[in-house]
C-alpha cells in the first residue's frame, strides 16, 4: 500500500511495439510529492476523499508519505483538501494533518477540460458522495463543465464521479456526451487505422495509433498524472505519425 510506480510514455510505446527501437520521450517526467503526517493519534487513509468513507488503513504522526495529487473533499476542521496516496487514486487522507515537504502537490487532472451535459437536475456536492450537503445544482440539459472522473460512492449503480472545474462534485450517471480528446477518434476507427499501419510496415504510427487509444480512455476517465502525460504528449504522437 502507498507505493507509486511513475509511468511513461516509454513504458507504454514500448509495450506496444514489443521490442522494436521506437522510444518516446516523455515532455517531463510525473512526480510525486511528499508530506509528514501530524495528526497526534494517527491519520486514517479513507476510500474516498470524505469522511463518509471506508477506512482502508492509518498512518502514524510523523510518517513520511508520498502523494499524487489533491482534490477538494469533505472539509476537516475547517480545510477541505484531500491528499491521493499512490499507487492509485482510491486511498486518500485529509491534507488538514499533513504537512508539505516542498512543493505542494498539484490539483488530480490536467489543464485539459471536458464538455458534459445533464440528463435531469443534478446537485454539486463538496465530496463524492450523497451524504455530502448539496452546494449547488444543474438544471436538466445543463452543460457540465468536467476536469476528470473519479470513484465515489455508487448512485444507481454507477460509482463515477466528475470532478468540476468549480471543484464540485457531480455524479456522472446522469450526465451525458463528454467530449472525447485527442481529436474525437472512437475506439473503432483507432483499432481500423493501427491495423492498416500494421499491414503497410508502418510500425511508428502503428505504435502511435495503439498510445492513442490508451490515452483517450485515460484522459476522459482519469484523474491520474498519465492522463496529464498523455495530454503532453500530444506533439510527439503528430511526430510519430508522419
Amino acid at each position: 500500500m502507498f507505493r507509486f510506480k511513475t509511468w511513461t510514455a516509454t513504458t507504454a510505446v514500448g509495450g506496444a511495439l514489443a521490442g522494436s527501437l521506437l522510444i518516446v520521450e516523455p515532455a517531463h517526467a510525473q512526480s510525486t510529492y511528499e508530506g509528514r503526517v501530524t495528526a497526534n493519534g494517527g491519520l486514517l487513509v479513507r476510500h474516498l476523499p470524505t469522511t463518509a468513507s471506508a477506512v482502508e488503513g492509518k498512518l502514524s504522526k510523523g510518517q513520511q508519505i508520498e502523494i499524487i495529487c489533491k482534490v477538494r473533499g469533505s472539509s476537516v476542521n475547517g480545510n477541505d483538501l484531500w491528499y491521493s496516496l499512490p499507487p492509485t487514486l482510491n486511498e486518500w487522507v485529509a491534507a488538514r494533518y499533513v504537512q508539505d515537504i516542498g512543493p505542494a502537490p498539484r490539483w488530480c487532472g490536467s489543464s485539459e477540460r471536458f464538455v458534459g451535459r445533464a440528463t435531469t437536475a443534478l446537485s454539486k456536492r463538496p465530496a463524492p458522495t450523497t451524504a455530502s450537503a448539496k452546494v449547488g445544482s444543474v438544471a436538466r440539459g445543463a452543460g457540465v463543465d468536467i476536469i476528470c472522473k473519479l470513484e465515489g460512492q455508487p448512485v444507481a449503480g454507477n460509482n463515477r464521479w466528475y470532478v468540476l472545474t468549480d471543484h464540485r462534485w457531480m455524479t456522472a450517471r446522469y450526465v451525458r456526451n463528454v467530449g472525447r480528446a485527442l481529436g474525437g477518434a472512437t475506439d473503432s476507427q483507432l483499432d481500423r487505422r493501427a491495423a492498416r499501419r500494421r499491414r503497410t510496415g508502418k510500425q511508428h504510427a502503428y505504435a502511435a495509433d495503439i498510445f492513442q487509444r490508451r490515452c483517450s480512455a485515460d484522459r476522459t476517465s482519469s484523474c491520474s498524472p498519465e492522463a496529464s502525460g498523455c495530454s503532453m504528449l500530444e506533439s510527439s504522437l503528430a511526430e510519430l505519425r508522419r
